[in-house]
């Protein structure tokens, strides 16, 4: 790969990368700055050896827009406190994660990935999706243990590397590698849209220029018009026109409207919802018997009872929701 295919990867990937952080920003409920990302080569084993203790490796697969792989890599101790940040609690920063939590700081990933992802197909015109990101913990200080994955063969590898910053609380480094085949043909692609971008005002004036036609004049600022008094039709004596209010009325009587019934809330932990299965109960912010809330549009506009209508549900409504005054 060459320096203009490094430096499209570069200014790609930090536009993918802001928008991950805004996505991360979204689920943690914080502030979240991601710096530039730094392009380099490297190859696996020097990967291993710069991060000695375990680390968190998650795979992810694109499968829909490009063909390849990319690996993220995190330290455990920013992996838990990941995991702190999202589960609302504190745990020991040097503990092993558990399947849970390993659970948890891989749905973090996947959203920021996935907005990323999002990015990315916006920039190269390209539908594209992956598959659900796989995630392990390594401790690369153990000769032997970890090995590339077979596409990433044994040569040099493109690392994309920024730092991750979570209001005052985590302040990480995190590295992107990918094959040189995959960020090469990434990279033509980004090239390829930027050049074609370029080139079109040209490539119009070409195809005026084959087709026989005479380019547009430039407007002209100076044209005569005519100008008149303008003359309106005269209002009724209430000043609203013609058109009685009950007619305005009648023409909104068709607009559909959203109706919804709420019969409760709850706050759930990340834990709590990931732990739901099929018999699994959540209670409500309600009591039995006391009114469900109905709204138009997202507006509250009734109050009612849940009734049983042969095998359907249905609210009768017990109270009109005035407008506040």
């Amino acid at each position: 790969m060459n320096e203009d295919q490094l430096d499209a990867l570069g200014e790609f990937f930090n536009i993918a990368m802001g928008r991950a952080a805004t996505v991360l920003s979204t689920i943690l409920g914080r502030d979240v700055d991601i710096t530039t990302p730094r392009v380099t080569w490297v190859d696996w084993k020097e990967m291993v050896s710069s991060h000695p203790v375990p680390c968190v490796v998650v795979w992810v697969e694109i499968k829909e827009g490009l063909e390849g792989s990319t690996v993220l890599v995190l330290s455990q101790r920013d992996a838990n406190l990941l995991a702190n940040i999202m589960d609302e609690e504190e745990r020991d920063l040097s503990e092993s994660l558990d399947e849970y939590r390993q659970s948890v700081v891989g749905e973090a990933v996947n959203q920021m990935v996935g907005g990323a992802i999002y990015a990315m197909s916006e920039m190269l015109g390209l539908e594209m999706s992956i598959n659900p990101p796989q995630i392990e913990v390594l401790d690369f200080s153990a000769a032997g243990e970890v090995s590339p994955p077979p596409s990433y063969g044994e040569g040099d590898l493109v690392q994309i590397s920024f730092q991750f910053r979570v209001a005052d609380l985590l302040k990480s480094e995190m590295i992107q590698l990918m094959p040189v085949g995959f960020a090469a043909t990434l990279a033509d692609m980004i090239l390829d849209d930027e050049e074609e971008a370029e080139l079109a005002p040209e490539k119009m004036g070409d195809a005026i220029a084959i087709a026989g036609m005479e380019s547009p004049p430039p407007s002209r600022s100076e044209e005569e018009v005519e100008v008149r008094r303008a003359e309106f039709q005269p209002l009724s004596g209430n000043g609203r026109g013609d058109r009685s209010e009950e007619d305005n009325i009648r023409l909104l009587l068709d607009i559909e409207l959203e109706v919804s019934v709420e019969i409760g809330r709850t706050r759930m932990r990340i834990r709590d919802v990931l732990s739901l299965g099929e018999g699994s109960i959540i209670e409500l912010d309600k009591v039995v018997g006391e009114p469900v809330e109905i709204y138009a549009n997202k507006k509250l506009i009734a109050r009612g009872e849940v009734v049983v209508i042969d095998e359907d549900f249905g609210v009768r409504v017990t109270e009109i929701v005035r407008k506040q005054t």
